[in-house]
């Protein structure tokens, strides 16, 4: 498991749940996202016309509560940027992620729709643009992904494919075909907004001039991050665009931001209120260790959110066929009997290998001792069996840790402790027995030799509640947990993360940057030895090194 960088741990808000009634971190601590906290009443003030309010529109407001997210002030670099926009009609607006980009074209996308100005917004991410559309929901703005717009103009129903990476784009034919039809068709649209506009390709600044061709204003407004470029190419923007900078993180809490501006060098600070708040940890595994370090993690961010807001992205470049699609896992401890079972089983081994190699005497005369077969070879004789990777013990599983234990009794000849009723700890972690007075207690090593030495010992491991993670998965239940790769899910964000790291690829530094950076309050990152070696830009991050040399 990851070692806690220091700070509070940080989740959503409360929610239902079979382990209700404890305080959850998030009740303690509350991410605003670099917006002061006002009351749920003061929206737009009356006095103020939506041009310059300070304030979110209540379409917003609405769309990021239903993701358990208190959104109401503007923060002052949006507040600037919006009054610069107002005066300027050609715009480029930098901004680091988690400085709330997506939030200000939604924002500034119903300030024009209000004044009658018609936008246009536009995005390369199908995923990106169906939040953007929540946002701006009590709103007639259309909000497209870059895709279906063309297909929308070429008068074509093209659904967006099932799972979509960054690499689904049109065809060059397909955007000059769109861009005669834009003009053609005089389209109306006074003003295009474009987010994550370092993902656009230089034709593709071509459709968007030409849909403003009849505009008056030709207003154009690019939101970007070229950190967050995760294409082998980079476009070149329009000329003549004025640059605005957003200058603050107001997502990330700053134990994750930790992490991420160690893939952004010129990252700015994050806001004061965030410092040393979320949980960020770091965990490197070896390709036999896939299913233990994958579990471990998964569990322990289930536990810190309880299933709300969790999500889970992958580097390879498609969830559908990604190693981890699919992966089952308890999400509750006592489902992990494995873990369990091989520790108590491994102890008990390793006291009666001692006991032997503490005797004085020949190899014969020792076996002789235990009843054991004279040609035993000890170390063999005392090695832990296999056991299976299913969530239940198999009957294979059953009778090798019966074998195994019965194997001990010589070497535990001691009096057992309690009545011989075991009962498994609520988290999994212990077996315990009951006395004939009814207290629970630590069963002694030969209390442990018969629980084991006889088949009922897997009745008492449940197997729990189980979850499962699932490719591009919209199912919000408790027992299934999204899984998507780093560039479907770039430009969203989520109240905790698992980042699943196996493999190098070109574009690592860009991948870790903007996965990391999707996590609001708790992120773990589980990387393959082999990648992690490649990142020089965590050598002097504590947490790393004490993974590295787990």
């Amino acid at each position: 498991m990851g070692e806690l960088v220091s700070g509070p741990s940080l989740g959503p808000p409360p929610c239902v749940d079979p382990a209700a009634g404890r305080e959850s971190d998030s009740d303690r601590i509350k991410i605003e996202r670099g917006r002061r906290q006002v009351s749920s009443d003061s929206r737009r003030a009356t006095d103020e016309t939506p041009a310059t309010s300070p304030f979110f529109a209540p379409s917003i407001t609405s769309w990021m509560a239903t993701l358990r997210r208190k959104v109401d002030k503007l923060t002052q670099d949006q507040s600037q940027v919006l009054h610069s926009l107002r005066f300027a009609h050609r715009v480029l607006i930098n901004g680091c992620a988690g400085s709330g980009k997506t939030l200000l074209v939604a924002e500034k996308a119903i300030r024009l729709d209000d004044a009658g100005i018609r936008p246009l917004v536009l995005c390369h991410n199908p995923n990106l643009a169906r939040h953007i559309r929540g946002l701006v929901q009590t709103h007639a703005i259309d909000v497209f992904d870059i895709s279906s717009f063309v297909h929308h103009l070429l008068g074509e129903d093209k659904q967006t494919q099932a799972e979509w990476s960054v690499f689904h784009e049109p065809l060059e034919i397909e955007i000059q075909s769109a861009s005669s039809i834009a003009i053609a068709k005089r389209l109306d649209y006074d003003a295009v907004l474009v987010d994550e506009g370092q993902d656009f390709r230089d034709t593709w600044w071509k459709l968007v001039e030409s849909v403003l061709t009849f505009s008056r204003t030709k207003t154009l407004y690019i939101f970007c991050d070229d950190n967050q470029a995760l294409l082998p190419f980079r476009s070149t923007y329009p000329a003549g665009l004025h640059v605005e900078s957003m200058s603050r993180n107001c997502r990330n809490a700053g134990n994750i931001f930790e992490i991420v501006r160690r893939f952004h060098r010129d990252a700015p600070i994050v806001s004061s209120f965030l410092k040393r708040a979320g949980v960020a940890k770091i965990t490197v595994f070896d390709e036999e260790e896939i299913r233990q370090r994958l579990e471990d993690a998964l569990l322990d961010a289930y536990h810190h959110v309880r299933g709300n807001q969790f999500v889970v992205l992958t580097n390879e470049p498609s969830a559908e066929y990604s190693k981890i699609n699919r992966f089952e896992f308890p999400n509750r401890e006592y489902g992990r009997w494995r873990t369990v079972v091989e520790r108590d089983l491994g102890a008990l081994a390793a006291k009666a290998l001692k006991k032997v190699r503490n005797l004085r005497g020949s190899h014969s005369q020792i076996a002789n001792r235990f009843g054991v077969p004279i040609e035993t070879d000890f170390s063999e004789y005392f090695s832990v069996p296999h056991l299976s990777q299913q969530l239940v013990p198999t009957e294979s599983d059953v009778a090798a840790v019966c074998k195994f234990a019965r194997r001990m009794r010589p070497f535990f000849a001691g009096s057992v402790n309690g009545g011989g009723h075991f009962s498994v700890s609520s988290r999994g972690l212990r077996v315990s027995t009951r006395t004939h007075t009814g207290k629970l207690v630590a069963p002694n090593d030969t209390s442990k030799v018969y629980y084991y030495a006889s088949p009922t010992w897997a009745r008492y491991f449940a197997a729990g509640s189980v979850s499962t993670l699932l490719a591009s998965s919209r199912d919000n239940s408790s027992d299934t947990i999204s899984l998507y790769t780093v560039d479907a899910y770039k430009g969203l964000e989520c109240d905790a993360l698992v980042l699943f790291v196996n493999r190098i690829t070109p574009s690592l530094l860009s991948e870790m940057y903007v996965g990391c950076s999707r996590a609001v309050g708790y992120l773990h990152v589980v990387i393959n030895r082999k990648a992690y070696a490649r990142l020089s830009t965590l050598d002097d991050l504590e947490i790393a090194r004490l993974q590295a040399g787990a």
